[in-house]
């Protein structure tokens, strides 16, 4: 469980560059009251206010929009940031209010700026309006957030700033509003012991005058756990929590009291009236509603002279002697006849509201008759009728009474769902605010990578309620961009090739540019579709292209598992490789043609890819832990397969893509480890390093056998010079790693926008464009 602590304060101010003796207005530290509203049960509130105006601003000003705050922060449901704003807005509004009368007789107009502090736990929230400094100093660490926006009193929009920190035990808090610290001087502020301390060293550290409310976390039960000190007086004494006190009650008053108030006779007097204190009640029964404790009067405060009261003594009359008794009465039978009155008045009331009663009954009844009169004469003769009158069925009424209360209900979740809906955007907005504001004032762009990333978490969810909001749009550039800059991304835009994709069920797992034209592979069907480019450079399935698995003549094509494209000398073939070493030859406007490759002494075991490089295709079998070469002979190839790996055996059985490069063979395997084969003159054979070291730059990122961020790689492809790479396929983020021949991290390619699947295989043309397949479309991207 989450640590609790007390909060120590000490609101001081530093004027030429001494600690001025008296206490500064507008700082206050509130408890959560017995009744706060759902959330602000264990919440600590601390406010900073300062007020600005043209005129003299009284103390009883602070103290009404600070326990204004108080009161609508702890009545305030919801998460933290959300209670803060509707207290802002609280203040604004009152600022606003008063400002509305400015020119009349004895309007004030002021602008105030307020920081709303609140501890949970060991969580320390600030939202602020205005120019404010927030600072949190705990051990060697040093936080400070900055900002001086619009003041309160000017606008109904709020310009509020956010700030998050988690503490410990022994931090310190420091809130002010125009506070200007040197950074060095305040190294080792979170190791004081005291507060004093770290009052003096802040005035040390300060470059001009300022106010502040300084706090130190300590230990819960050891703020207050001392024997209380003596009172202080009504001006010294610290604000307490607001509460509602009564007002004062009247004391009883005889006849006789009363009779010599009413006819005074000055020579009866007393010399001297017994000391009172002075309160009036119009005065309490204000501080009453504003949720603040009554006024104080003559240095003794009401509700501590209220609680020390002694029961008062019997009042002495005005006059030396009584006056002689009325005649009167018994007083049984006073009462007696008092109580045969009553009962008479209370039986004449009972008597007048039956006969209301009836009557009112009788003209809604004629009512309802006429209504259903009116009804039948509407209706169809004989529809829902009985004598003369408009009659529900009982059919009728029983589907009324099973079905309005689903109907209810569903409105009600409707209705809920929206305003909840809603709430939940609200809450998600602040969130990403308040961790971009983190990610801003972090001290390095490290320490503010987590601010950053959980600001797109809650973008994402707020886009999910809300789509299309431009305030969420911006938000989510600053955090993409700030993020980019760190993992050396480039954003990419792509266009989708077809409408709607080749097939609901498709899957391309190969893409392939040929020209103008694109053939993907698409082993859901086992077929090979090319996508066509018309004059205007629009793209079209060709349906009279035809190159998938299935019977062809006496021979019998299994699925299919990779392309590639063998030139001729008038046009070029695409070849398509199955599982079984079949391998088909298509061409556009002809039928396909097909044969079986020779096949090894051991016969195919679980061949995945093929590649063509120099004349020669290459098929590698991780089954057999070998890779073939066969020579091209005509276009064709007939002749007997050349293992590439001799008498060293290689294990590849987690070898998932592979690829040539200037002769060397680059392995991909499945945990994102690269291998390199290159074949030996003298041996005419491979020889592997199984395990290739990456060179990764980029700041919080290591170097080493894979990618950080790398882990379950989809692809492989080579690009030619004249910036010769190697290209990787991450599915987690459609990131496309670009590396040198060596290895090294060059940058990454994002999408400018969400694909609707992970990108499952990459093809660069000529002119350096992204070909990429994801789900059932391939879509083009130009290279930044």
């Amino acid at each position: 469980m989450p640590a609790r602590y007390d909060v120590d304060t000490l609101p001081f101010r530093v004027v030429a560059g001494q600690m001025a003796l008296d206490e500064p207005p507008g700082m206050a530290t509130f408890i959560a009251p017995r009744r706060a509203a759902r959330g602000r049960e264990k919440d600590t509130l601390l406010l900073c206010l300062t007020l600005r105006s043209r005129h003299t601003v009284e103390s009883e000003r602070y103290a009404e929009l600070l326990n204004l705050a108080a009161n609508v922060y702890f009545g305030s449901p919801g998460s933290v940031t959300a209670a803060a704003r509707q207290a802002l807005n609280a203040v604004n509004k009152n600022l606003l209010d008063g400002n509305l009368t400015a020119g009349l007789p004895g309007s004030k107009p002021m602008q105030a700026s307020l920081i709303v502090a609140v501890l949970r736990q060991s969580d320390f929230y600030a939202v602020w309006c205005g120019p404010g400094t927030v600072m949190v100093a705990q051990g060697d660490l040093v936080q400070r957030a900055a900002a001086a926006g619009r003041p309160l009193g000017l606008s109904d929009t709020l310009d509020a700033h956010y700030f998050h920190t988690t503490l410990t035990l022994g931090a310190y808090l420091v809130l002010s509003d125009h506070a200007n610290w040197r950074e060095p001087s305040l190294n080792g502020l979170g190791k004081l012991a005291t507060l004093s301390a770290a009052a003096e060293r802040l005035k040390a550290a300060a470059a001009g005058d300022f106010t502040a409310l300084l706090a130190r976390l300590e230990p819960s039960g050891v703020v207050g756990s001392a024997e209380p000190p003596e009172p202080l007086p009504a001006e010294a004494a610290p604000p307490a929590v607001p509460v509602r006190l009564p007002l004062p009650a009247l004391p009883r008053v005889s006849l006789a009291e009363w009779t010599g108030r009413l006819h005074p006779r000055t020579e009866s007097r007393p010399a001297t009236a017994p000391a009172a204190v002075a309160v009036d009640v119009a005065d309490v029964a204000k501080a009453d509603l504003a949720g603040a404790p009554p006024p104080a009067r003559n240095g003794v405060n009401v509700a501590q002279h209220r609680q020390a009261e002694e029961p008062a003594a019997k009042p002495q009359a005005f006059l030396e002697t009584e006056p002689p008794p009325l005649r009167s009465e018994p007083k049984a039978a006073t009462e007696e006849r008092a109580r045969i009155d009553l009962s008479g008045v209370v039986a004449n009331a009972q008597h007048g509201l039956r006969s209301f009663g009836r009557a009112f009954a009788v003209t809604l009844t004629e009512m309802a008759r006429s209504f259903r009169r009116l009804l039948a004469r509407i209706l169809p003769e004989g529809m829902m009728q009985r004598d003369g009158l408009f009659v529900v069925p009982t059919s009728v009424q029983i589907g009324i009474a099973l079905g309005f209360p689903p109907v209810v209900v569903a409105i009600a979740l409707l209705i809920y769902a929206q305003i909840g809906q809603s709430q939940q955007f609200d809450e998600a907005l602040q969130q990403a605010q308040l961790a971009i504001s983190n990610g801003r004032h972090s001290p390095d762009p490290l320490a503010a990578r987590p601010h950053w990333e959980a600001a797109l978490q809650w973008i994402e969810r707020a886009e999910m309620l809300k789509p299309g909001n431009p305030e969420i749009e911006q938000l989510r550039l600053e955090a993409q961009g700030r993020l980019d800059e760190l993992t050396w991304t480039t954003r990419v835009t792509y266009t989708p090739l077809l409408p709607s994709g080749v097939g609901r069920d498709s899957r391309l797992t190969r893409v392939l540019p040929v020209g103008r034209d694109v053939y993907a592979l698409d082993t859901m069907h086992n077929r090979v579709w090319r996508l066509a480019q018309n004059a205007v450079g629009v793209y079209a399935v060709d349906e009279s292209f035809t190159c998938a698995s299935g019977a062809l003549g006496p021979l019998t094509f299994g699925p299919l598992i990779d392309i590639g494209v063998v030139p001729g000398p008038e046009s070029d073939s695409v070849i398509a490789l199955d599982s079984a070493g079949g391998l088909l030859y298509c061409r556009t406007g002809e039928p396909p043609l097909g044969s079986y490759l020779p096949a090894p002494d051991v016969g195919w075991v679980q061949p995945i890819g093929l590649e063509l490089y120099s004349g020669s295709l290459y098929i590698l079998d991780i089954g057999q832990n070998q890779l073939w070469q066969y020579q091209a002979s005509g276009g064709l190839f007939t002749e007997a397969p050349r293992p590439y790996f001799g008498d060293v055996i290689y294990d590849l059985k987690d070898v998932t893509d592979f690829v040539i490069a200037n002769g060397e063979v680059f392995l991909q395997r499945r945990d994102g480890r690269l291998s390199s084969c290159l074949r030996m003159a003298a041996t005419d054979s491979g020889t592997c390093q199984e395990t290739l070291p990456f060179n990764d730059p980029r700041p919080g990122y290591s170097s080493g056998e894979r990618l950080a961020d790398l882990t379950q790689p989809a692809g492989i492809i080579y690009d030619e010079p004249p910036e010769p790479s190697l290209f990787l396929i991450n599915p987690a983020n459609n990131g496309l790693y670009q590396l040198s021949l060596k290895l090294n991290f060059t940058r990454q390619f994002q999408p400018a926008k969400p694909l609707p699947a992970s990108i499952s295989a990459l093809a660069i043309d000529a002119n350096k464009r992204f070909y990429i397949a994801a789900g059932n479309n391939v879509y083009r991207g130009d290279r930044p």
